[in-house]
């Protein structure tokens, strides 16, 4: 079977209905699977929306089982997006490496890639193949699209792949759809216009009027029923039918054309036919697509018109030039640079022969990028437990004759591995020596304070699981001072219960004997001497009783006791803050408070002779640092005083920060005075407050 204008015509006529769709598979029912592909492929390049649409709904009906790369690129032409999950019902394996192609394709809407990534989502579980290509393509899909209704449908997708379950969550499973079950057995009612405010594309006549055509017969009699479906096809715009604006949108002088038409309808544009209004639009939309080739012709074809208000623009030409180059693609980059002008001030023609020698000359940067991908992908060694440090390697590579781009693979080194003590003080000092060949500071680095940080972090670390281990060993103590106190209080229970059953018995025996007293007779010697030993025997074990209820309740109250130090201890130990990773810090108090402006009075500062003397020892970058820092102090940069702290032993007394291993001790007397004390090194802070304190 060809394609043929009259086929294209009677599939784009058919409803989506039972008897419509059957008696369109009567058609194709000696059709063989080879011809029903070559159909599809040859609407998809011609862009028949509602052609392709209505075969493979046909094919659904049938069973027809399509090629999954032709049915993959059908996507981006579709008519009706929700009819193409029918034709993945019978689909294998095989078709998810074209869905996740696809998938990718900058020409298609996020809906549509959303929707190709959860048709690959279900496949791959229910043949359990493909999972990894498939969550990474839903990764790229979440970081691509931000539109809340289609980026619910990703996240449904990651969420069903993570479980590992083809489970219905908050979308239904689409390959499941069956279209025996979905057509309707009515056909839809007819849309004019999709919403849109209409115009008329040919005049409104009577029935009984003279028809327009000329024919002098009765409107209803000639063209009524033509006419009626030409109302159907109803543009916004008088005149115009919408099958008229999508073969050639320049009838109307409108760009809001151009911006609602689809990647396969730009494809099929000719720059010739557009209004000068619309080549500018259709470059735009053109780039959103992807299609090099459409948006270089509508740029060529916009420089050489000059009747539009604003004239045209060689940079456009530069921008094109970028973005075929963003997109390796040095063919239209080289055709682009040709109209560029070469004495424009506005391109960097250093920088765009750097990008066109990093598209055609990548040898080199290749490998650095192979070794970074494994720098980054690596797995820790089973046997040895460590990994290889690909970007230690390269910084210390690059040391000699590229220093900035040493200092820059130090720095993704230390981020990359920060617990490798060894090799990172290596490479700190890797980046001092190489800031010095750059001519810069080298205790200015950001390397340097990272450091700082991540060993304070790591102390505090350290600390709160130290605390956290003695307050579950306090919770341990108190958890088995209650279990003891338990028991205490169970034996006692238990030794006055039998203390209370040997009163009951010693009662019930004085009973007996004074009723043995009230009789006349004499009882026998062997009754009454057993009786007083019973009575004694059990006067002893009353006693005995006594005796250890006491020391229990004793025992039990010095557990009472126990429990209230441990809990006071708790409540302390709770309270209490521990010191970060400086003994003298954790007495600091917060950043003094900075005056208001008006309250601002501006002091020069005395200089010690402490001070005096270690500005001889100290290395001089250290000095400046400190120099720069008593300025900003006194002239209140709120930069330094942030970084100033008070120190609560000595009154009036500040540190400031000077480095990683120096600190700079001043004396503030707020609108009096500013002394510089002291510069000292870190280590030395603690012995130096205990001499002034």
């Amino acid at each position: 079977m060809k394609l043929t204008p009259e086929l294209i015509q009677k599939l784009a006529q058919t409803t989506f209905c039972r008897p419509a769709i059957a008696e369109l598979a009567e058609l194709f029912e000696n059709t063989t699977t080879e011809e029903v592909n070559a159909l599809a492929f040859q609407l998809t390049e011609q862009g028949e929306d509602v052609a392709l649409d209505r075969l493979l709904t046909t094919c659904a009906f049938c069973d027809i089982q399509l090629d999954p790369t032709i049915l993959a690129e059908s996507a981006a032409v579709i008519y009706d997006l929700t009819h193409l999950p029918y034709s993945y019902a019978n689909q294998g394996a095989e078709a998810i490496e074209p869905l996740i192609k696809n998938a990718r394709a900058e020409m298609l809407s996020h809906e549509r890639q959303a929707l190709l990534g959860r048709l690959a989502t279900e496949l791959a579980l229910r043949h359990q193949s493909r999972h990894d290509e498939v969550a990474r393509l839903l990764q790229y899909l979440q970081e691509e699209i931000r539109t809340p209704p289609v980026s619910m449908m990703v996240y449904d997708s990651i969420h069903m792949l993570e479980l590992g379950e083809l489970k219905e969550g908050a979308f239904p499973l689409m390959t499941e759809f069956d279209i025996h079950e979905s057509l309707p057995e009515r056909p839809p009612p007819r849309v004019i216009g999709n919403g849109e405010t209409i115009r008329r594309p040919i005049p409104k006549l009577g029935r009984n009027e003279p028809c327009h055509c000329g024919s002098g017969k009765k409107y209803k009699r000639c063209c009524l029923e033509k006419d009626q479906a030409i109302l159907a096809d109803a543009s916004s715009y008088e005149g115009v039918t919408q099958s008229q604006l999508a073969e050639n949108p320049g009838v109307v002088d409108d760009e809001e054309v151009i911006y609602g038409l689809r990647a396969y309808e730009i494809k099929k544009l000719t720059p010739e036919r557009l209004t000068t209004n619309q080549l500018l639009p259709a470059y735009h939309k053109a780039c959103t697509f992807g299609l090099s080739e459409v948006a270089f012709a509508m740029l060529v074809e916009r420089s050489k018109r000059s009747d539009s208000t604003w004239p045209f623009d060689k940079g456009n030409f530069v921008d094109f030039m970028e973005y075929a180059l963003a997109h390796n693609d040095i063919e239209m980059a080289q055709r682009a640079r040709v109209l560029v002008p070469q004495d424009s001030e506005l391109v960097n023609w250093d920088e765009i022969d750097f990008q066109f020698d990093l598209c055609t000359n990548p040898g080199h940067l290749e490998t650095i990028e192979a070794r970074c991908q494994k720098a980054f992908c690596c797995l820790p060694d089973e046997t040895g437990g460590f990994r290889d440090h690909e970007f230690c390697n390269l910084a210390h590579l690059f040391f000699n004759k590229f220093p900035a781009l040493s200092i820059l693979f130090a720095r993704a080194a230390l981020l990359e591995c920060p617990d490798r003590v060894l090799d990172n003080e290596l490479l700190v000092e890797c980046v001092h020596q190489a800031r010095i060949d750059l001519g810069l500071s080298p205790w200015d680095d950001p390397v340097d304070t990272w450091l700082d940080d991540y060993d304070n972090e790591q102390a505090d670390r350290t600390l709160d699981k130290e605390l956290a281990r003695e307050t579950e060993a306090l919770r341990k103590q108190l958890a088995e001072s209650r279990e003891k106190i338990r028991e205490a209080e169970t034996g006692l229970s238990s030794k006055e219960a039998l203390l209370a059953e040997l009163k009951n018995e010693l009662d019930a025996t004085a009973g007996q004997q004074k009723i043995c007293q009230t009789i006349p007779e004499k009882p026998k010697k062997e009754t009454q001497e057993a009786a007083q030993d019973t009575v004694n025997r059990l006067r002893r074990q009353i006693d005995s009783l006594k005796a250890e209820i006491g020391n229990q309740q004793e025992k039990w109250q010095q557990l009472r006791h126990e429990l209230d130090r441990e809990r006071q201890h708790a409540q302390r130990a709770s309270a209490t803050q521990k010191p970060t990773s400086e003994n003298t810090e954790n007495e600091d108090a917060a950043a003094p408070a900075m005056p208001g402006e008006n309250a601002r009075t501006i002091v020069v500062p005395d200089y010690h002779g402490n001070f005096r003397d270690a500005c001889r020892s100290v290395p001089g970058s250290a000095v400046a640092s400190a120099v720069k820092a008593i300025a900003s102090f006194a002239v209140y940069d709120p930069a330094v005083w942030r970084n100033a702290r008070s120190i609560k032993q000595l009154a009036n007394i500040y540190r400031v920060r000077i480095g990683r291993n120096y600190r700079l001790l001043l004396r503030w007397v707020p609108g009096q005075s500013l002394t510089v004390l002291d510069l000292i090194p870190r280590q030395d802070l603690e012995s130096w407050i205990r001499r002034h304190a």
